[in-house]
């Protein structure tokens, strides 16, 4: 179960690599700076939470309100990412959360806390 939960995780992330490859091709490559816009924000996005991770109500919130931001950027290549989107947000609800994070101490060094 947890190997299956592990590759939904990454559903999302392969919807957006798709997304953003499938108009860059079907398109002759003529919509490379909205797929290179769209890349740019979608990495930092991935930079951030893997920086600083955050709750799963808080990636519920901030992805729901990514959806609606897309809807209003449609003509902009938006929607290409909301399929990605609704996958995230459906993985974060129906997915159990890992029983432990990791979490950085005072001095540095790298300790697992239970998270409830």
């Amino acid at each position: 179960m947890e190997k299956a939960s592990g590759a939904l995780r990454l559903l999302p992330l392969a919807l957006v690599l798709a997304g953003l490859v499938i108009p860059l091709v079907a398109t002759g490559f003529t919509v490379w700076p909205l797929t290179a816009f769209w890349a740019v924000i979608v990495g930092a996005l991935v930079l951030i939470e893997t920086r600083r991770p955050s709750s799963r109500k808080a990636r519920i919130r901030v992805t729901s309100l990514a959806i609606l931001v897309l809807l209003l950027a449609a003509w902009e290549g938006g929607w290409w990412l909301i399929p990605a989107a609704v996958c995230q947000v459906l993985v974060d609800i129906f997915l159990p959360e890992s029983s432990t994070t990791r979490v950085m101490g005072k001095s540095g060094e790298g300790i697992r806390e239970p998270r409830f």
